[in-house]
């Protein structure tokens, strides 16, 4: 005998089964007819930085792929915290995408009191773009041609040899932290706002070494900086005669980044098709060629899927929070 209990249970799941047919097959159609009009790429920084002409590139090849207009928006302001959050508010329909380097997602959260947001719970990631590498240099007055060298001369002059980085709490400023741990030694930080200040007081010996990024590595070619070492875990396809810091001191790896991603609870269809076509563009021969000539590499092969974009992204995270409480870097409140 069939209880009406039963038949009524059977009924719901039926149901439940048929709204969520209905709405995976909605989905699907959606992603169909995406894009129907232009596409925002909020910058969370400002025009004429590397992320904005990463992200200008990117944006033009994803426009002749789609079809559609990809309009770069630059929303700076609060070290990254006003455009992310603003892709956080924005409506979950593939309209709204934040192209923002790793800052703003893993070091800021940990080192400001608080922010409006939470990446895993606002932010959909899509893709991985590029991976922004940083460079240990030496003045040419400093008497150094390696990391080891410069891990010795520190040990024998504690808290005298000194570095500069673009800004206190940047990434580079973070990646000296962490060398300065894992090397076990004591050098003096000096903060710049940017490079170019920083760039021409180690040329001229003002400072000793500069963490920077890629781009500085032309400086080597009439003397200006000693190339030392990448902060990365394997060696530049473009300059494999710079070896890795990683090779001196065993496990440091750390590197500037960018990634794409979008409102939470954007359909998972669109998700996929913006991956998808992130992908073929990053592989293009003429895309990778102009990132790389910014300083920035496309990585598709090992973290090209929004799974691994969010494990990458919790790792990276962990890091920085591990770095700024070895080196006593308290989370400050947020500039206004």
């Amino acid at each position: 005998m069939i209880r009406a209990g039963s038949v009524f249970v059977g009924l719901l799941s039926l149901a439940g089964l048929l709204v969520s047919a209905a709405a995976q097959a909605q989905a699907q159609a959606q992603a169909q007819s995406w894009p129907s009009r232009f596409v925002r790429m909020v910058v969370p920084g400002g025009s004429g930085t590397a992320a904005d002409v990463s992200a200008r590139i990117i944006a033009q090849a994803l426009s002749e792929r789609w079809g559609q207009q990809v309009v770069v928006e630059n929303r700076p302001g609060a070290g990254g915290v006003a455009g992310t959050v603003h892709i956080a508010q924005s409506a979950p329909d593939g309209y709204s995408l934040l192209f923002a380097q790793g800052a703003p997602l893993s070091l800021t959260p940990h080192a400001l009191k608080s922010v409006p947001y939470d990446v895993e719970r606002d932010f959909e990631p899509i893709s991985f773009a590029t991976y922004g590498p940083l460079v240990l240099a030496a003045s040419p007055k400093l008497p150094v041609n390696s990391v080891a060298d410069v891990i010795e001369l520190a040990r024998r002059q504690p808290g005298k040899l000194s570095f500069a980085t673009a800004s206190s709490r940047s990434i580079p400023h973070l990646a000296a932290e962490y060398f300065l741990k894992a090397a076990n030694v004591d050098m003096l930080n000096i903060p710049y706002n940017g490079y170019p200040r920083a760039i021409q007081d180690t040329i001229t010996g003002t400072v000793d070494l500069i963490f920077g990024g890629a781009q500085i590595i032309p400086q080597r070619e009439n003397g200006n900086l000693r190339m030392l070492g990448v902060t990365t875990a394997k060696r530049l396809p473009d300059y494999a005669d710079i070896p890795t810091i990683g090779e001196t001191v065993p496990g440091y790896a750390i590197s500037g980044w960018a990634a794409l991603l979008a409102p939470k609870s954007t359909p998972a269809p669109i998700v996929a098709r913006i991956n998808a076509d992130m992908r073929h563009v990053l592989d293009l021969p003429e895309v990778a060629k102009r990132l790389n000539g910014l300083g920035n590499y496309p990585d598709t092969a090992g973290l090209g899927t929004p799974a691994a974009l969010t494990q990458f992204i919790r790792d990276d995270s962990a890091l920085m929070a591990r770095i700024l409480k070895a080196a006593n870097l308290a989370p400050e409140d947020a500039a206004k």
